[in-house]
């Protein structure tokens, strides 16, 4: 099959072909169980090897120039800021909440991260819980945020006037930890 074609003119690849292993060998394993089969053929061969995609990175002039084209008051542009300059996931980027910046010792705790459902959620290791040193850009990105929530909510913006109640902790992206949107997007302001 790796050599074949699919119904796309292009050989299977090695994901797909995976895939297809497990299905039949799941199939033929309930078809054995049930006295159907005596052997399951998919024991015979070797189990297709899943593709490895080469990891690309960006180089140090790459993401300066996308740094440089990012507006970080806008709540996307900053998260992916903050995943360049602090090498974060994208859950983990919107699920930081000003509680896990600190201005005064310039460092970002990372304590959640969102997953594909959108649920907060603790690392899945002690490992995944990290203080990351905070950079002048970093720390200028953050900053540019916070202006854009004060200016589009007051002074008293989601998480700003906790920040200032508190020293060294940082502006909140989301009003509370339940939210399920992103926390770089500030909630829609109560009357």
């Amino acid at each position: 099959m790796r050599n074949g074609k699919a119904a796309h003119g292009r050989p299977l690849k090695g994901t797909t072909l995976n895939g297809i292993h497990k299905a039949a060998s799941l199939m033929f394993d309930h078809a054995k169980k049930a006295g159907i089969i005596t052997v399951n053929p998919c024991d015979i061969v070797d189990t297709p090897s899943r593709d490895a995609w080469e990891k690309k990175r960006l180089t140090g002039a790459a993401a300066q120039k996308l740094i440089g084209e990012l507006d970080p008051a806008e709540s996307m542009e900053c998260a992916i800021a903050l995943c360049v300059t602090l090498g974060l996931l994208r859950g983990e980027a919107v699920s930081l909440s000003w509680e896990d910046v600190n201005f005064e010792d310039h460092i970002v705790t990372v304590r959640h991260s969102f997953d594909k459902f959108g649920n907060l959620k603790a690392p899945k290791t002690a490992s995944g819980v990290r203080i990351r040193p905070m950079s002048a850009c970093t720390e200028e990105a953050l900053r540019r945020r916070e202006a854009a929530l004060i200016e589009e909510y007051g002074p008293n913006a989601p998480g700003v006037a906790r920040r200032r109640t508190r020293t060294a902790s940082c502006a909140c992206f989301r009003q509370d930890r339940s939210s399920r949107t992103s926390s770089l997007t500030a909630p829609t302001p109560t009357t």
